[in-house]
């Protein structure tokens, strides 16, 4: 397409923008709670309301029914031998159930003493599991809750096959049809639950599934305007190497404040890393007779892994580690209580999230208001350096 063409196709598009918009209206101007507070897409929060629904002492007045709900659906799907657990769960009364939230760091920790019943959620909605996370899960309750009978719930978009054979396959679209098998009668309930709940379910299946409508409203837009989007797409910016840029100028800050030590090639793609004097003193490098796949030959780094939303930051540990540096990290993670694979798998520990406003990311990023680009960079500056202090007071009790 030349740029006569390119210039016509552009006006046109312009000049459909309010039709557009008008189109996706039922979408783009819906004022769901949720979308307001920037969450539709987090998995804490998500993780949080789906607690509060399963808490027999909710407003819903549901009881232990929705929670009787999800075990029906799980245990339907799971090996015989999980089934004959519950031949009918109806019998059972679970109204005793404590819901709670990143216990040991699980998402959603239940425990009903009465039926001597243990239930783990794990949610996963833009993340994937990382460092045999399920296994070190389902092995912790095996060995803490001997006494009890155990279920443990994997909760993706799509329910993705869990890893770990012991976890059952729970999907977003799962949980939508769950709520509206529980969710039969408004009677005696207030309305702002009723509207609280109404919302959460328009945004399931809206940002978390698929919308069967929206993709064929999008799917028209796109092939009325084809050329237009395809050169929009094809130019437009790479948020996550963008966004590295801004974590690697706010590194270089932090080093020259003396509070890390930052080089540019210690970071492969994606992935941001930078050492500290306590890391070094605490943890010091492996010398010649270990080379490493880093390019240096250092125990660890700190490291964090540039998402669009988010910063996984984590301490990374180098997988040529001598067995008895090894033993004796794994002796002083067992005295601080810090989760690592026991498998001896492990390469990071502390994994701990930062959460990104997409509206201060992108003013970060297209550089339109230096006031404004500043103070993002200096409130994702603050929340880099208190995870940092949290890590480094962990590192400070480390006794090698």
């Amino acid at each position: 397409m030349d740029n006569r063409n390119v210039n016509k196709e552009l006006e046109y598009f312009v000049e459909s923008i309010n039709e557009i918009e008008l189109s996706l209206s039922e979408w783009l101007n819906d004022e769901n709670i949720f979308k307001i507070l920037g969450i539709s897409r987090t998995e804490i929060r998500h993780s949080n309301y789906i607690s509060y629904l399963i808490n027999p002492n909710n407003g819903y007045k549901w009881n232990d029914k929705f929670f009787k709900k999800i075990m029906k659906t799980c245990l339907t799907r799971n090996s015989k031998e999980k089934k004959n657990y519950f031949k009918d769960i109806e019998p059972y009364n679970f109204n005793d159930i404590n819901v709670i939230r990143e216990y040991k760091n699980f998402d959603i920790f239940i425990k009903s003493r009465n039926n001597k019943t243990i239930v783990c959620i794990e949610n996963k909605v833009d993340s994937t599991e990382h460092s045999n996370q399920l296994t070190r899960y389902y092995e912790y309750i095996e060995k803490e809750f001997p006494e009890y009978s155990k279920i443990f719930i994997y909760l993706t978009i799509n329910g993705e096959k869990a890893s770990n054979n012991n976890w059952i396959s729970y999907s977003y679209k799962d949980l939508e049809e769950d709520i509206l098998a529980t969710y039969n009668s408004k009677e005696g309930i207030p309305n702002n639950l009723i509207a609280l709940l109404d919302d959460y379910l328009k945004l399931i299946r809206r940002d978390i599934m698929l919308d069967e409508e929206l993709i064929k409203t999008c799917s028209k837009i796109y092939f009325d305007n084809k050329e237009v989007l395809d050169l929009v797409y094809n130019n437009r910016i790479n948020v996550k190497e963008a966004l590295k840029d801004l974590i690697e100028d706010i590194l270089i800050d932090l080093d020259s404040e003396d509070i890390i030590i930052y080089k540019s090639d210690y970071s492969p793609k994606d992935i941001v890393r930078f050492r500290s004097k306590l890391l070094d003193e605490k943890l010091p490098k492996l010398g010649i007779d270990y080379p490493t796949d880093w390019g240096y030959n250092y125990c660890s780094f700190y490291e964090i892994n540039v998402l669009e939303d988010k910063l996984n930051m984590s301490i990374a540990f180098n997988n040529k580690i001598p067995n008895n540096l090894k033993d004796e990290l794994e002796e002083n993670f067992q005295k601080l209580d810090v989760e690592y694979d026991k498998n001896r798998n492990w390469n990071n520990i502390l994994n701990s999230t930062i959460e990104l406003d997409n509206d201060l990311v992108d003013i970060c990023i297209l550089n339109e208001d230096e006031l404004a680009r500043g103070q993002c960079l200096l409130n994702i500056k603050s929340e880099i350096c208190i995870k940092i202090n949290e890590f480094e007071g962990l590192i400070a009790k480390l006794n090698m």
